[in-house]
């Protein structure tokens, strides 16, 4: 099986091939669902993209930092934004009992918000108790991003960069932001 033809002409790949100067970095899942480019309206050169299963900033993971470093010392990139969906299946994964392997390791991050928020959530009509903890994801992991060394470090040598928390309706269509905007003023 070969790969699937090209949607685009010749010239769309002919103009991205000469730079890659996105303003952009989108965290968010990868749910085959939620295609960053079509959910922002924006071309595939001015976005760049890191995808994981519901969504996660972990410090510790090798290649989100990586990439993270890369779009702040060699992209530039202004704005940070962790989207998170409604209906993830990675966060109803970690309200379920104890996942094991990877994916456990992996969604214990976002257990623990779970967790933290276990009397609100128990309050809440069974719909919204799906859709809550991915209203409380999102916010968590640009708080996470806030507090890594490399965006600390790039805030140090006063380079704007700019953190937004949004959630993307998959029965909409529509993106929302959710009041968590994170900066440091630059002296």
């Amino acid at each position: 099986m070969g790969p699937p033809p090209a949607r685009h002409g010749s010239h769309v790949f002919r103009s991205q091939a000469a730079e890659q100067p996105p303003n952009y970095l989108w965290m968010g899942c990868a749910d085959s669902r939620v295609p960053p480019n079509l959910v922002v309206g924006l071309e595939p050169d001015e976005i760049f993209v890191h995808r994981n299963v519901a969504n996660v900033v972990s410090p510790s993971d090798g290649n989100v930092m990586a990439v993270l470093q890369f779009a702040v010392d060699v992209l530039k990139v202004a704005n940070f934004i962790v989207c998170g969906h409604y209906g993830c299946g990675g966060v109803r994964a970690s309200l379920e009992p104890q996942q094991a392997g990877p994916l456990g390791m992996w969604i214990d991050q976002v257990a623990a918000i779970g967790r933290r928020h276990v009397a609100e959530l128990k309050q809440l009509e069974p719909e919204q108790r799906l859709r809550r903890p991915c209203e409380l994801n999102a916010p968590a992991q640009v708080h996470t991003l806030a507090e890594t060394e490399i965006i600390n470090r790039t805030w140090d040598r006063q380079q704007p960069v700019y953190l937004h928390g949004w959630i993307y309706d998959l029965h909409t269509g529509l993106l929302n932001d959710l009041g968590v905007d994170v900066e440091r003023e630059v002296l």
